[in-house]
């Protein structure tokens, strides 16, 4: 499974990137606010995340922790796509409830791993 790898390797990186500069594949307009400003970021954040995931995780089986890496890793990326931005661009609060949802959820999927690694 090396081609999933590479795949995974290159939307990492890609979202690497479109999470540091959201306005490199397409122009996303003037944002009318901060919060829409951040959330241009997340979509790169997201594909980070899948990316880091296909490079790490190349079998399906068994399907509850592959979700859960799955869902720890979209997490993960977008979550790293909103403090970049709220780094940079400034705070909002409801950019800080986001935080707190991405965390909680990042944090159910590794305890579904946890409970998985103990069986």
């Amino acid at each position: 499974m090396v081609w999933l790898r590479i795949i995974g390797i290159g939307l990492a990186l890609l979202g690497l990137a479109l999470s540091v500069n959201p306005a490199l594949l397409r122009d996303p307009g003037p944002a009318e606010d901060l919060f829409k400003l951040i959330e241009q970021r997340i979509q790169g954040g997201m594909m980070l995340g899948v990316g880091v995931f296909l490079a790490l995780r190349t079998t399906l089986r068994p399907l509850l922790e592959t979700f859960a890496w799955l869902v720890l890793w979209f997490m993960v990326g977008a979550l790293f796509a909103r403090l970049l931005g709220l780094a940079v661009d400034g705070t909002n609060q409801k950019q800080w409830m986001l935080v707190l949802v991405e965390l909680v959820l990042a944090a159910c999927a590794a305890g579904v791993l946890w409970y998985r690694a103990g069986a």
